[in-house]
């Protein structure tokens, strides 16, 4: 959003400060969600008990990916299947690696726009 010019076209917004301070701690690593391999994460969620369920530490790692789960999930996330496919074939460390690269050219998946046809 910074990037966009939020931080100053919202400033005039009733409750922007509040909401602008909200998402920088959400971008803040040592305040963020430590994620479900470390306990965080929505204890209900269908992808993290499958990986549980089949061992896995993330959906590359399992026999079965892509499985029609995540062919669901690409349709709004259009670069999931072949991320994961990098990462299985390169592993979990240099695709990190690969993913900060990719970071520093100011790339974010929400960037990606989709037309879901609405």
């Amino acid at each position: 959003m910074a990037k966009e010019g939020y931080e100053y076209f919202g400033a005039e917004l009733k409750g922007f400060a509040a909401f602008w301070e909200f998402l920088g701690q959400l971008s803040d690593a040592q305040n963020c969600c430590p994620g479900c391999r470390s306990g965080g994460g929505y204890p209900a969620c269908e992808v993290r008990k499958c990986a549980r369920a089949k061992g896995v530490s993330a959906c590359p790692a399992c026999a079965e990916y892509p499985c029609d789960r995540i062919r669901t999930f690409s349709k709004v996330y259009p670069t999931l299947i072949a991320d994961g496919t990098r990462q299985k074939e390169v592993g979990v460390e240099k695709w990190i690696g690969e993913q900060e690269e990719r970071a520093k050219t100011g790339f974010a998946y929400a960037d990606i726009r989709i037309n879901r046809g609405e």
